[in-house]
């Protein structure tokens, strides 16, 4: 099931706690605030003690009963395969890449690709030193899965900075095992992508699709200084659309006023953006939903919502949702976005996911209740 939206007018927001204000052209003040936030074990333990898949992060997923019945696909980014050993997790490869499918009829998952990528990037172009691909963003279009896919050319790599790539996989016959997928890849030749001095533009955070039009979400990526000379990351709301299929790559950006052809940060948008984040449209609300962190402060582990009336915004002032328990002083979570409709029991419900590691790599590789996705229900509720 792919995402969906229609149009509807624009209003001024305020923002509080918890609590989103929105004040109507005809002065009608409305609130959207959130009633309750759920943890759901049951769907945690879907990822775990699933050796000899340990753990992953990224988990984004999608619908595709379409093509499968009652099955959803989750998409990972880099993977622990291996054994748990003494309460340990011993792992034996660490591929970019894996998927499962879940059956959201017996409750049952199943992961792929055990050991090695699903996406094969880096075998299907020659002659360059790919590091990758790491998958963001499956959607549905024309009767095929498509993934925004990033790759890191290592022989680019100097002094931190590098040549990065944003390509598109196509599924050709979703409606198969995995095993059996055939997959074709388009490079995204069109995005300025080069890592500089910690600065990048790409597309791939997040896909919402309706009528004849897709809408593709990204960052702008940048580094300054602050009055004080500390250098912080900074991320900018980008947005492109099309109405082509995407591997045309006939795509316009929005820069907050118009739709332009050349790569563009929405002046006046968000600037507070992690790199994964969701948008979703929720009906029941009449209101778009953007998931995200901001990873740059002191509640960098915090998940936190915008609301806007239009896929482009203008967006809210952030909205908490949900303070993950166990994040701490050496334990961050991350990899915050929405998975709406196909996970929740209600129209005014969003299950959000994130996964937590630690400051020492050790820990986080060797840990089995680490590095893999959680799972909270946010109940809204408007007045």
């Amino acid at each position: 099931m792919n995402k969906w939206f229609p149009a509807i007018a624009l209003v001024a927001l305020i923002v509080v706690i918890g609590v989103i204000i929105f004040r109507t052209d005809d002065d009608e003040e409305r609130t959207i605030e959130v009633v309750s936030a759920e943890k759901m074990a049951g769907l945690e333990d879907l990822f775990y003690d699933k050796e000899p898949w340990l753990g992953a992060d990224g988990a984004y997923s999608l619908d595709i009963s379409e093509f499968q019945p009652n099955t959803v696909l989750w998409v990972f980014g880099d993977t622990l395969w291996g054994s748990i050993e003494g309460g340990r997790k011993v792992w034996t490869s660490v591929p970019n890449n894996s998927i499962a499918l879940q059956d959201t009829m017996d409750g049952t998952i199943r992961f792929y690709s055990e050991g090695k990528n699903v996406f094969k990037l880096a075998e299907w172009i020659r002659g360059r030193e790919l590091w990758g691909p790491w998958p963001f963003a499956p959607f549905i279009q024309n009767g095929r899965i498509y993934l925004f896919l990033e790759v890191i050319d290592l022989a680019g790599f100097k002094d931190g900075d590098w040549l990065a790539g944003v390509y598109l996989a196509e599924v050709e016959n979703p409606e198969d095992s995995p095993d059996g997928w055939r997959i074709n890849y388009y490079p995204a030749d069109s995005l300025p992508v080069k890592y500089e001095n910690h600065s990048y533009l790409w597309l791939a955070t997040d896909v919402l699709s309706g009528d004849s039009t897709y809408y593709m979400y990204g960052v702008r990526q940048e580094q300054i200084r602050d009055g004080d000379g500390k250098q912080r990351i900074i991320r900018h709301f980008v947005v492109a659309r099309t109405k082509e299929c995407v591997t045309s790559q006939s795509w316009e950006f929005y820069d907050g006023t118009s739709w332009v052809s050349e790569p563009q940060i929405v002046r006046g948008g968000p600037a507070d953006l992690s790199t994964e984040y969701s948008v979703d449209y929720i009906p029941c609300f009449g209101k778009y939903l953007l998931v995200y962190q901001n990873d740059q402060t002191e509640d960098r582990s915090s998940i936190l919502a915008r609301w806007a009336d239009t896929p482009v915004g203008p967006w809210s002032e952030p909205q908490l949702l949900y303070n993950p328990p166990e994040a701490d002083d050496s334990r961050w979570s991350y990899a915050m976005k929405a998975h709406y409709p196909h996970l929740s029991e209600g129209a005014n419900e969003v299950v959000v996911s994130y996964v937590v590691r630690s400051s020492v790599d050790e820990e986080t590789l060797s840990d089995p209740d680490l590095y893999r996705p959680r799972f909270v229900r946010i109940t809204f509720s408007e007045r």
